[in-house]
């Protein structure tokens, strides 16, 4: 099986490059781009990464496109007019959800695919007879705004006593909220959902975050950033603090 190198040299603030040409191969993109192939099932399009063995994606248009062909155009127009969906599914069988809707992304139309596991920008699209082939950037993230100022300052209030700082976090919040102690991941979540109404794992105000954590421990081996530098032995209250107020201090430069 193949595998992608997941680095946080994030998008949302290093500016990603657009990617338009026609023909798309994974092997000239870059590490945190994954390109999907995707062929036609009567009104559907179902296919995978050859990166994400075993994992699926389809996308359901309306029943009325089952004996047309589909362009391009035709694609982000229904999109942008009806309610399409889609399924992702897992290798055990299990699936999740999936809404496309339609992003303005530097002046021009994108698909956004709205996960549980985040939402992720198509960054090239192409349809070609009864194949659909789209480019997703594995940590793209929404341009900041005040929104996601306001998510990280509740985040250091919740922080802000080093006595409801929970250093043990397991990516569960539940009992974050009942106890007042807070861990980095579950205080940046509940700050989310607070301001913007709902959670989105891979938003700019958390991967802002994951990045400034990459910055402060270049070459870790992290894998779930926020909770293994919550939790790390050599991670004091201060570092939490600070790693969110870089991470702020990089928003607000973004927004200006």
């Amino acid at each position: 099986m193949k595998t992608v190198s997941v680095t946080i040299f994030i998008a949302c603030l290093l500016g990603a490059s657009h990617l338009f040409a026609r023909e798309i191969s994974q092997d000239t993109l870059p590490d945190n781009h994954l390109l999907f192939v995707l062929q036609r099932i009567d009104s559907s399009f179902v296919g995978a990464s050859e990166y994400l063995e075993g994992f699926e994606v389809s996308v359901d248009l309306p029943r009325e496109f089952m004996h047309r062909d589909v362009s391009d155009d035709d694609l982000l127009s229904v999109i942008g007019s009806e309610n399409v969906t889609g399924v992702f599914r897992y290798p055990n069988g299990k699936t999740t959800p999936i809404e496309y809707d339609i992003v303005d992304h530097r002046g021009k139309d994108d698909v956004y695919m709205k996960t549980r596991q985040g939402y992720f920008l198509w960054e090239s699209l192409r349809i070609d007879n009864d194949t659909l082939e789209f480019v997703i950037d594995w940590w793209y993230c929404p341009p900041a705004t005040e929104a996601d100022i306001r998510i990280i300052e509740m985040a250091e209030s919740l922080l802000a006593d080093s006595s409801k700082w929970n250093r043990e976090d397991d990516r569960q919040c539940e009992d974050d909220i009942e106890t007042d102690n807070w861990s980095l991941f579950c205080s940046l979540k509940h700050a989310s959902i607070t301001v913007t109404g709902e959670y989105n794992h891979h938003n700019t105000a958390m991967q802002a975050v994951r990045a400034e954590i990459d910055s402060m421990i270049p070459g870790n081996e992290f894998q779930h950033p926020l909770m293994d530098f919550n939790n790390s032995t050599t991670t004091g209250h201060t570092d939490i603090l600070q790693v969110l107020d870089r991470a702020k201090s990089k928003i607000k430069q973004q927004i200006e």
